[in-house]
């Protein structure tokens, strides 16, 4: 019955963000089927492979406080936890983009990259509630879903750029960069809830990285489909 119920709890929240998300895709939106197959499928692949190195890291370091070691060691583990997740977020997903048609204009990068996030926070809750119990899909839906997916924007938006407006042909390592900046982003949300500061900065932390994802999406749909050579004024 759990199990149920947790599915539906974690499909009901990630369906409130993916609505949000296909907001900003409104000139020439993604088909709901690929968005979907991309962001589950990326979301367990990710899931897959960074939830168990995830765990052998708690154990590797010991987390068991230990007075004034115990503070290191929790950010120790963000920041491990923040390049964990968001490289296999990042990987699985361009690896999934990589000979999709659909993907023909800058904002579907920044898109598809924020629907994996959402994938696997979605999955991500799935596990939460199965050991916490239902509760915790609430605070997660209002805290840790917009973190993962505001972390997924911007390497998100590294990736449009370096496809679409530079046209490299290595993308991974052009992308690296990005990928290592949401994941120091990803660490510090995880800092502060690991340290129990709670609502005090994390709520501003998410607003900085939210107002930040809409400039850059409004940005990338500025240039519409194809890319233009001369790119437009960002929207103020």
């Amino acid at each position: 019955m759990l199990l149920i119920a947790g599915i539906m709890a974690s499909a009901l929240s990630a369906a409130v963000w993916l609505a949000l998300i296909r907001r900003y895709d409104r000139l020439h939106p993604e088909p709901l089927k690929t968005m979907l197959w991309v962001g589950l499928a990326s979301g367990f692949l990710a899931v897959l492979v960074a939830g168990p190195l995830n765990t052998w890291f708690v154990v590797a370091v010991d987390l068991a406080p230990k007075e004034e070691e115990s503070l290191n060691r929790l950010f120790a583990l963000a920041v491990f936890v923040g390049i964990n997740e968001e490289v296999w977020k990042a990987f699985f997903t361009m690896w999934l983009l990589k000979r999709r048609k659909e993907v023909d204009e800058p904002i579907d990068g920044m898109i598809y990259a924020m629907t994996a996030s959402l994938g696997f926070a979605a999955l991500e809750n799935l596990l939460y509630i199965m050991k916490a119990g239902l509760g915790v899909i609430v605070i997660r839906s209002l805290l840790s879903v917009p973190a993962h997916l505001a972390c997924g924007a911007i390497w998100g938006y590294g990736y449009s750029k370096v496809r679409f407006l530079e046209g490299r042909a290595e993308l991974l390592p052009s992308v690296l960069p990005w990928v290592l900046l949401a994941a120091m982003a990803h660490a510090a949300y995880d800092l502060l809830a690991f340290t129990g500061v709670g609502l005090v900065l994390i709520i501003p932390l998410l607003f900085v990285l939210w107002r930040y994802t809409r400039r850059k999406l409004l940005e990338l749909a500025a240039y519409g489909k194809p890319a233009l050579s001369a790119p437009p004024r960002p929207p103020q």
